[in-house]
């Protein structure tokens, strides 16, 4: 995922892969961001960091009141604006901690907050993987890995026929990860019947 900064009107980015977790720790020693003793100005931007979050956001401004020393070691602590997909825009707010050293900005500290069953159900269709690509029901694009969110059907034995043809109709319920993380209550839209996984 890249991490978009702008500090006092120079833009830099970042590689974060670790983005599931509760703390999010961006990690700016590399890129050398120098910091001025007034005024200072830093925006970043987080986009699509989890299927249900379009955006995070956190704008800071700062100042020292005297040049620091280059072991001076400072925080900064701000808001940062999450803005949920799968809610119609809600707009939530979670703290967040700006680590200096100097005039070098070090780190940034994000308190992502997670929603346990809408982070569960993505995790758990990830883990089990796309059982087909093609195009979603639900938003009708193209291309996008589709799982199951019912039983897979039942093995073509002589034997055991499945008789029951609303089960098998059930089993080919498929839909991208993005739109199953919107299912209100863990159930298919299509039948109303509880997701497997």
């Amino acid at each position: 995922m890249n991490v978009l900064l702008s500090l006092n009107d120079q833009w830099f980015h970042v590689n974060v892969t670790h983005f599931f977790r509760p703390l999010l720790l961006l990690d700016f020693k590399s890129l050398r961001m120098h910091c001025q003793k007034t005024d200072n100005h830093l925006t970043v931007w987080l986009p699509n960091p989890r299927v249900n979050i379009d955006l995070i956001m956190c704008t800071i401004r700062f100042f020292f009141d005297d040049w620091p020393a280059e072991s001076t070691l400072g925080q900064v602590v701000a808001n940062c604006s999450i803005l949920y997909n799968c809610d119609h825009g809600v707009r939530d707010t979670t703290a967040c901690i700006l680590f200096l050293r100097g005039l070098l900005l070090q780190e940034l500290l994000i308190y992502i907050p997670h929603r346990l069953e809408t982070v569960l159900r993505e995790l758990k269709f990830k883990s089990a993987g796309a059982h087909a690509t093609g195009r979603c029901l639900i938003c009708c694009e193209d291309d996008r890995p589709l799982y199951r969110v019912h039983a897979p059907p039942p093995p073509d034995d002589a034997e055991e026929k499945e008789t029951d043809a609303a089960a098998v109709a059930r089993s080919q319920h498929m839909f991208c990860l993005s739109c199953i993380v919107r299912f209100p209550d863990n159930v298919c839209p299509l039948c109303r019947g509880a997701l497997v996984h």
